[in-house]
This record gives C-alpha cells, structure tokens and sequence, in this order.
C-alpha cells in the first residue's frame, strides 16, 4: 500500500507539471522541442501500465538518449523533473528515484507507422540503414497494381515522356523508407496545417484521377495499412518519378522544393 501511494504521488506531482508545462509549450507549437515530443514521447511504468514522463524531462531525456547512442558509455544519466531527481539507465531501461529508491522500467515510445518495423534505437540513430525490406505479398502486389494503373498514357503533346513504360512496370523487390528524421518534418507539417485550417471542412478534390482515382480504393488501402490519417487535412498519396542518384538524396534528405524540376 505504501508503495501505491508513492507511486501515486509521484504521478500526480509529475502530470501537474507537465500539464503545465505543455500548455507553455502549445503556445510555442512551431518550436522544434514541441514537434520532437509529438513523435517521441518516454514513459515509464506504474501500475501494471505505461504513464508518460513530465513535459520538463521529455526533451532532456532524449537528449540524454541520443548521446548513450552515440557513445555508449553514457548509458546512466540523472534527470530532474517534478520536484523529483531520477536515475536513468539506457542499457537497463530503468528508472531508480534517488528520494524512494523506487526502480521502474523506461521505454521510448516513437509514434511511426504501424507497418514500420525497426527496432526504436534503429529509428532515432541517424546513423542506420533507412531502408526495410518488404516481406508482405499483399504490400507488394498492391504497389505493383497501384504504380502501373495509375501511370500516364502515351501522349503526342510528351513525346520523350516515359510515363507509359510504367505500366508495364514488374517489380524484383521493394523496400519501405523509415527515416525517423522524415516522418518528424512530416508531422510537423500537417500540424501547421491543422493549425492554420482549424476545424473548417475541406472541399474534396474532383475530379478523382491518377492515384486518386476509385478504382485505386482497395490498393490503397493496403498501402496505407491500419493507421488513422490525420484530420483536417486532405492527405494524399503522390507518386514522382526521378533518377536511381536522386532517388537516394531523398530518402535521406526528402525532396527539396527549391530543385525540384532542376533535376
């Protein structure tokens, strides 16, 4: 019972800080600190679940975190928040409160893509591999359908255009990107746009064509797997064809407005 009411306590000092805190940093929702705790958020445990850490420590925790990945000596790290001073162990995942000498298990929760499939420490250390394999039939077939049915026709207008080559398109393999780093500015992004829309109805685009067209519906469904598309904002599939050297840049840098068309 003693140990409940601790952990009680801990809770309730550490969630009245941080809701505090956070309604500072709404206020400052196009900071980089703000949108880095939208994708990443560190919780530890209590209570046979997971309750995230205060606003004050998220940011410092990662930070911490991110230096253990670069040098994996700095694995121990103490870290105030709510009144509280805790004692954290990346290799452990464990959390130790100097004051109760409670120990409590960490994790970083990343919100990705549910069909993403490296391991968090993979994600956040900027140094790996970007590209996963795909292994699901069903993803692959569906990409093949989608690129070779939504591909432009011949036209006397784009001679020298080899659009229509895809749709004669046939795959050997397919790899998902998953650049942690991407998927933050993409978040970022259509929370400006939610923002700036507010709650206001969009007018849905027509006529429906390329990518968009319904005859596309079930492809696409496969390819956007189970996770909920953001609200307010009319999110949409676009399929860009470009040289096998750009094609690299992207992936790790993302497409860059000022050259798109120079190349």
């Amino acid at each position: 019972k003693e140990e409940r009411d601790v952990a009680r306590a801990e809770c309730n000092v550490e969630k009245a800080n941080g809701d505090k805190l956070k309604e500072q940093l709404s206020a400052l929702s196009g900071s980089a600190c703000f949108h880095s705790s939208d994708c990443c958020e560190w919780q530890y445990e209590i209570n046979g679940g997971w309750s995230s850490f205060g606003a004050d420590a998220m940011e410092r925790v990662q930070g911490a975190y991110m230096e253990f990945l670069c040098d994996g000596d700095k694995n121990v790290v103490e870290i105030a928040s709510g009144g509280m001073v805790r004692k954290l162990d990346f290799k452990a995942m464990e959390q130790e409160a100097l004051l109760t000498r409670n120990r409590r298990k960490i994790r970083l929760k990343l919100h990705v893509p549910s069909l993403w499939c490296k391991p968090v420490y993979q994600l956040v250390d900027r140094r790996d591999q970007l590209y996963e394999k795909n292994v699901s039939a069903d993803i692959h077939d569906a990409m093949l359908r989608f690129m070779s049915q939504s591909a432009h026709d011949g036209s006397d207008s784009h001679p020298s255009s080899e659009c229509p080559a895809v749709c004669r398109i046939s795959g050997l393999r397919i790899w998902r990107v998953e650049n942690f780093r991407l998927w933050q500015e993409y978040r970022h992004r259509i929370r400006r746009l939610q923002e700036s829309n507010g709650m206001q109805e969009l007018s849905p685009i027509s006529p429906r064509l390329g990518s968009m067209s319904p005859k596309l519906e079930s492809e696409l469904n496969i390819l956007s797997g189970p996770d909920h598309v953001f609200e307010h904002v009319s999110e949409r599939w676009l399929f860009h064809g470009t040289s096998y050297e750009n094609a690299g840049k992207i992936v790790i840098g993302g497409v860059v407005n000022p050259f798109c068309g120079r190349e």
